[in-house]
């Protein structure tokens, strides 16, 4: 099962926004659809790109890239999902409902 969302990309180095550098960085999330142009005072702070997501698989909450010898971590925020589980990832299950779970342990 797949659906359309926006991931806002945050903590890009200034020379990783353009549409290539932006679709590289979110290759692993699912399928590029679209990167939203934004006002300069918000391109400042992130990224805003439309996916295609497979529901079934767990989300990514970022990733590190390599940049000039220095890794920088990257975030993503998905918007409009209530919630995901903090254990695995998956959009399918609340964290409590999860295999991973492990009770007691914090």
């Amino acid at each position: 099962m797949r659906c359309k969302i926006w991931v806002q990309i945050h903590g890009l180095p200034g020379d990783c926004r353009g549409e290539e550098a932006v679709k590289e960085v979110v290759c692993h999330i699912g399928k590029f659809i679209a990167l939203k142009k934004l006002n300069k005072i918000i391109l400042d702070r992130y990224k805003r790109v439309r996916m295609e997501i497979n529901v079934k698989n767990p989300l990514m909450r970022g990733r590190f890239i390599r940049k000039k010898d220095k890794r920088y971590w990257v975030d993503f925020i998905y918007e409009r999902i209530k919630f995901a589980c903090a254990y695995c990832g998956k959009i399918t299950h609340k964290s409590k409902s999860c295999d991973q779970f492990v009770e007691g342990v914090s």
